[in-house]
């Protein structure tokens, strides 16, 4: 502010602050009321998740037609946020959560594991290795399509099969998964993905899912938020809906 004749008056700086300021302050004082009620069936708040595109097609219809049941408001916002700026993405809250197949080491963070699923290995339904069913050696040696948004590098598979003293061939790596219904349907290629993933993107009418001919562990997707909404009522309802949506229950709203 700057001294005028009768007083002060506001510098140009501050009336163009005023707008972003009132704003600002509506958008706090709506946060806080929502935190303290929560009511999902008149909420229009959006939410913000960062999962990738395979925990995408495990995960997301299932969770929108759950929370639609209940609210028709709230929306849902999914883009993957990389891996070491989550902290600091579910800090600010600019995401409400993550979900990640590993989890996060920060003490400021709760996580909790969402999914645990076998992997197959995908083959079309004619496909000539199956006649003999699928061992060890039939694997490695089928050639293999990876999904990685990375350039190059081993797969979680791969580190598997490293410790078996066993390597695959990976004839095709893409970023997304895509791509891989039409190549595998075309192929004698192979992927090797989660069941539940499998069934839902590739189906049994089509392709088979096999065991694989060795152990591996299960894939896991673990859900984070940050501590400081640990108690929030939205964010706790949120959670619920994304456990009913993936277990098959459905949890009433939250007080």
């Amino acid at each position: 502010f700057v001294r005028v004749k009768n007083g002060v008056s506001p510098t140009p700086l501050a009336r163009d602050l005023i707008g972003p300021i009132r704003e600002a302050l509506g958008i706090l004082d709506k946060t806080v009321k929502e935190r303290a009620e929560f009511d999902p069936a008149t909420s229009e708040r959006a939410i913000h998740i960062s999962m990738g595109d395979l925990a995408e097609v495990m995960i997301l219809n299932g969770l929108v037609q759950t929370i639609r049941a209940e609210s028709a408001g709230i929306r849902i916002h999914n883009y993957l946020t990389p891996r070491d700026s989550i902290p600091l993405k579910l800090t600010s809250g600019e995401i409400d959560f993550a979900i990640e197949p590993v989890v996060l080491n920060d003490t400021n963070l709760h996580s909790q594991r969402i999914v645990s699923d076998q992997f197959v290995c995908v083959l079309r339904k004619d496909h000539p290795v199956i006649n003999h069913g699928l061992p060890i050696e039939d694997y490695v040696g089928l050639e293999h399509i990876q999904v990685s948004g990375r350039r190059s590098g081993a797969g979680f598979i791969d580190m598997v099969l490293y410790k078996l003293k066993r390597r695959r061939k990976v004839a095709v790596r893409v970023q997304h998964y895509l791509m891989t219904h039409s190549l595998l349907r075309d192929s004698d290629m192979a992927i090797t993905v989660p069941r539940k993933f499998a069934q839902r993107v590739y189906g049994e009418a089509e392709f088979e899912l096999l065991p694989l001919p060795f152990e591996a562990p299960a894939l896991e997707l673990w859900l984070h938020w940050h501590a400081s909404v640990d108690d929030n009522p939205c964010n706790r309802w949120l959670r619920e809906q994304l456990v009913a949506s993936i277990d098959g229950t459905r949890h009433g709203s939250a007080s």
